[in-house]
């Protein structure tokens, strides 16, 4: 089942199309991934699905309420953290807490309840009485997802919720989403791919607004896998060279990475599973191009992600 769908939809900023024909699913129960470069148009996709931007067409549905049509069933269903989490500095936790279940039309009876569930899962029972503007940026974030969940939501957006953070406090905040699973379906925006990997059950890559790629990580993974790589460093790294690297058969693209010196690093990818490692080695060895280093890999995510948004580009 569909927590969010995401339908043929264009957002425009005068002539400038920041989102540009997307359609995308995030699974009930998963945490989905959104990854893209600068720009690319994730914030946006995650205000129109919050409601706080209009799409100019397509449609938005969030647990199968369409944004557009049904608002403020869409708001009851949906937690919110942008890049800033918007606290109030002058309020204690608790307090600001206690006001944001309100806001979200919580039951007084049970507003403590909602309190007491945010500020267990976020392990904020140290700072609870303490003023939002005297935390550490950590605990400001931890306190910025509790207000996304004290209404206790079926689906939480979280726009860049580890930038700017020490590596001890992105690992608690990544420990923290892991744990949200149980009980909410979660969106996350994040521009470090190795966190992506880490969580996500699900990502979608965009950039310039188009979608690049969307599915199972394992899945997207196992696709671009098909196709072996094999990192090499030639001498020389002559146009001429590359061009006979590039015709033989079983090469699919020869994309250079680093020049040093007499010495070029390659990616070379190529179009079968086949192992084809003895044939590139004679090939190069019979056109007289000196191998200096030479490595069969699988792709990560980030490798992925670079080529994906490079084809995108181009």
């Amino acid at each position: 089942m569909d927590a969010i769908k995401v339908d043929s939809v264009t957002r425009l900023y005068g002539e400038h199309t920041a989102v540009n024909n997307l359609s995308f699913t995030v699974s009930q129960g998963h945490i989905h991934g959104f990854l893209g470069p600068n720009g690319a148009g994730k914030t946006t996709t995650m205000k129109m699905i919050a409601g706080l931007l209009p799409t100019h067409t397509g449609i938005i549905s969030v647990d199968n309420h369409s944004v557009k049509d049904n608002l403020n069933i869409v708001k009851q269903n949906l937690g919110l953290l942008l890049e800033l989490p918007p606290l109030f500095q002058d309020m204690e936790v608790r307090e600001y807490l206690s006001y944001v279940a309100l806001l979200h039309k919580v039951p007084k009876e049970n507003v403590e309840k909602c309190v007491d569930y945010a500020i267990e899962k976020l392990h904020l029972e140290d700072v609870e009485n303490r003023l939002c503007g005297n935390l550490s940026k950590g605990y400001k974030q931890r306190v910025g997802i509790a207000q996304a969940i004290v209404h206790n939501p079926k689906i939480v957006i979280l726009d860049e919720p580890t930038v700017g953070l020490d590596p001890e406090a992105v690992i608690e905040i990544r420990n923290f989403i892991k744990e949200l699973k149980k009980d909410h379906t979660i969106l996350l925006s994040s521009h470090l791919l190795h966190e992506i990997s880490l969580v996500c059950d699900e990502v979608t890559i965009i950039n310039k607004g188009k979608l690049v790629a969307s599915g199972p990580v394992d899945k997207i993974t196992e696709d671009i896998n098909q196709k072996n790589i094999l990192e090499v460093i030639i001498k020389g790294g002559e146009v001429s060279q590359i061009e006979r690297i590039s015709s033989w058969y079983f090469v699919n693209e020869v994309i250079e990475l680093e020049k040093k010196g007499e010495e070029l690093e390659l990616q070379v990818m190529l179009n079968s599973i086949n192992d084809h490692r003895y044939e590139f080695l004679k090939n190069c060895v019979e056109a007289g191009i000196e191998v200096v280093a030479f490595e069969q890999k699988k792709k990560t995510l980030e490798d992925i992600f670079i080529q994906m948004t490079k084809e995108n580009r181009e």
